[in-house]
């Protein structure tokens, strides 16, 4: 099969879409497909631009980059979309490409599907996260989300969540699948901590990500001060640009003085693991999610987790039995976890062996690569 994954330069380079999209690409094409990656940067330049691409070989798969044209100041998102579709169709045309798949589908589900559809060729579209979320109430979004909902021959969801959600908003005629996110060891690599984070005084309590608003940060903050005891919080990530002044004036001045919070900064993918291994116990607080990479990591090392009652977490953390799960934003329910886990060494261990071993089996990359070669088949054999 020669295919074709269209995704956005900010999700390309960010974010748990950025890995995703990565590790899709690496394992089809490790089994023999020609795999080309299409990243969009919609980044508005400050003034006028000509289109420009760039064509990357990233072994084993092939990446373009494409900046459409800005000839207007002010940036224009009709004429931008408009350049991309007329880029993408040729490429289309030009790399006879047999599918066409859409990641995240509020920016690339209608631009990718339209293309297909005029060539005659199918159209899987992989729902991610916030495009089933916050980008519904964005006006410019909308009337595409919903196109590509009616229109993709597979929809592809990470949770059971967002497929209802989808189903409340239209019907739905093609094939529906649940495809979680897989952790590959090959990933990562043995990064030696610095020292001023290996010697924090215990217990150590930890998430990772980007911090903002839907990551519920301030949910965990608050049940560890609940604790009333000393524990140390390690997040690992950076708060988001959007948000930095809100933490900075709001929420750190008010944390407790038995939490001790430390932010690390941005760490590379590939050390993840080794920041991970720092922490007893692995909270994910989040208001809403998709699958969250930083959950299979956190598994992958071991260790216990403690996650919101939301996205694929409801459905891992039972059938792994690697946790506990907590109703989503309440501080009290966690709180009274993170009490009795810390409290619960040997419980610790046995969660932490089971986490483990889930993400070698159920979550491993081979689950992944057959569930999507299945999804592929399916679509190039017409079936609607």
């Amino acid at each position: 099969m020669r295919i074709g994954l269209v995704a956005t330069e900010n999700q390309v380079k960010f974010g748990g879409v950025q890995h995703s999209v990565r590790r899709i690409a690496t394992l089809l094409a490790e089994v023999g497909h020609a795999v080309t990656v299409v990243s969009i940067d919609y980044t508005p330049a400050p003034g006028p631009r000509r289109e420009a691409t760039e064509q990357i070989q990233t072994a084993p798969f092939t990446l373009y980059r494409l900046a459409p044209a800005q000839r207007q100041t002010k940036p224009n998102q009709v004429s931008r979309d408009l350049a991309c579709f007329d880029w993408l169709t040729s490429f289309v045309r030009r790399e006879r490409l047999d599918i066409l798949h859409a990641f995240y589908i509020s920016a690339t589900g209608f631009l990718t599907g339209l293309v297909a559809r005029e060539y005659g060729i199918p159209f899987i579209a992989s729902v991610r996260g916030n495009d089933l979320n916050q980008d519904l109430f964005n006006q410019h979004h909308f009337a595409h989300i919903r196109w590509t909902l009616e229109h993709a021959d597979v929809l592809t969801f990470v949770n059971e969540s967002q497929l209802r959600r989808a189903r409340h908003l239209c019907p739905i005629s093609g094939l529906t699948r649940v495809i979680w996110n897989s952790i590959d060891p090959r990933a990562f690599e043995a990064t030696k901590v610095p020292e001023e984070y290996t010697c924090l005084p215990r217990p150590i309590v930890g998430t990772a990500g980007r911090f903002r608003q839907t990551k519920g940060i301030e949910t965990l903050i608050d049940a560890c001060a609940r604790l009333a005891r000393p524990v140390t919080l390690l997040l690992i990530g950076d708060v988001s640009p959007h948000e930095r002044e809100y933490w900075e004036s709001c929420v750190r001045p008010n944390v407790s003085p038995y939490v001790k919070v430390i932010v690390t900064g941005e760490v590379s993918h590939q050390a993840m693991l080794s920041f991970h291994s720092i922490l007893d116990i692995f909270v994910m607080p989040s208001l809403s999610d998709g699958c969250p990479n930083a959950l299979l990591e956190a598994m992958l090392v071991g260790r216990p987790v403690i996650a919101a009652d939301t996205g694929a977490m409801r459905e891992i953390i039972p059938q792994s039995q690697a946790g506990l799960l907590f109703a989503v934003g309440d501080a009290d329910g966690l709180a009274l976890h993170l009490r009795h886990l810390i409290d619960s060494p040997a419980l610790r261990a046995s969660m932490g062996r089971f986490a483990h071993a889930y993400a070698l089996g159920p979550l491993s990359p081979i689950y992944e690569r057959d569930a999507w070669l299945n999804c592929y088949q399916t679509a190039l054999a017409g079936t609607r």
